[in-house]
């Protein structure tokens, strides 16, 4: 960690980043402010058509055939527990059985050949802006269909284990209307490599990054998979989705070398202290992700971060006129 911010140092001099236009503050959809009891699930049966979390629109397609006979795709969120049962009753639940870093919910997406392709519409400060990404995972479902085959799926890496089978969900962006030329594309199994030792059905939270898109207003998921037949895809084409980061970047922004700022020491341990700081500024602390950090407030500029993960943080601080953002290494 300190040679990365050494060779940090080395490309950008200490600097402190001056905001000449608002800022768009980053905003996370994290589903935890939507209302579930305890091990459910909410998938659209109430024909609402979708539900809203943070500054994002997640699309719901829910069917009723009659007789009782009902059906479901795009997206609903859970909390869900179940990580052993490998059942279609058991579609809701995620294989690391809590969302990414949380005890509460997170969405399911279910990318159905026979219904509209799940979509998210971003709305307020986060459309028409450039998406962070998302955390990931698999459903209980789908990890141990393809750990385990059943029906029509096989058992990815087959009976030898050296079948080249792998799982991908791709993600695209769009501006008014118009497909962004690049996607991106998430493996959530894979069995390709030369040695089976790297083989892997992912069964923890990965962050994919959707920087490379660039500017959307929508996103939308397709999946893809070796596991193939007349029907299309043998295995489950689920997802777990949590802590969307859907405003990543801020306008008009310029660099300057660092002024009456400083943030110290840098790498940190459990305080960092903000020299020269005005009387009532405002501060807030985020992650390499786009969420906010809560902390306790200041003492004379200083501030706990003992229970901050390692890694790199943005500070914002604005004290009535200009606008400040200084990164620091929590160690």
């Amino acid at each position: 960690m300190k040679k990365l911010f050494t060779l940090f140092r080395m490309i950008v001099p200490f600097c402190i980043i001056i905001f000449s236009a608002e800022i768009k503050a980053q905003t996370v959809s994290d589903f935890e402010d939507l209302s579930l009891p305890v091990d459910s699930f909410w998938n659209g049966s109430d024909f609402s058509g979708f539900f809203v979390d943070g500054n994002a629109r997640f699309t719901n397609y829910f069917v009723d055939w009659g007789g009782g006979l009902t059906s479901w795709s795009g997206f609903s969120y859970s909390n869900m527990r179940d990580t052993i049962t490998q059942s279609y009753a058991n579609e809701f639940s995620a294989i690391t059985a809590y969302g990414y870093n949380s005890s509460v919910n997170y969405a399911v997406c279910y990318v159905s050949a026979y219904a509209v392709l799940p979509d998210i519409k971003l709305n307020s400060i986060a459309d028409g802006d450039t998406v962070g990404g998302f955390y990931v995972t698999n459903t209980t479902y789908g990890f141990l269909t393809m750990k385990n085959g059943g029906g029509p799926a096989k058992k990815f890496g087959g009976v030898t284990g050296t079948d080249p089978d792998w799982f991908a969900l791709v993600v695209y962006g769009f501006d008014n209307g118009v497909k962004k030329p690049d996607s991106v594309m998430f493996y959530l199994a894979d069995y390709r490599f030369a040695s089976s030792v790297d083989d892997y059905i992912v069964k923890d939270w990965r962050w994919v990054d959707l920087t490379s898109l660039g500017k959307v207003d929508s996103l939308t998921f397709k999946m893809y998979s070796s596991d193939t037949g007349s029907f299309g895809i043998n295995n489950p084409t689920y997802f777990c989705m949590d802590n969307l980061t859907t405003n990543y970047h801020t306008a008009g922004i310029d660099e300057t070398t660092a002024g009456n700022l400083n943030v110290y020491p840098n790498p940190a341990g459990n305080y960092i202290s903000i020299g020269n700081l005005s009387p009532g500024s405002q501060i807030h602390i985020f992650d390499c992700y786009g969420k906010e950090m809560k902390f306790s407030g200041t003492l004379n500029g200083i501030i706990d971060i003992s229970w901050f993960p390692g890694g790199m943080y943005l500070l914002n601080v604005f004290d009535g006129k200009t606008r400040y953002c200084s990164k620091f290494i929590k160690e």
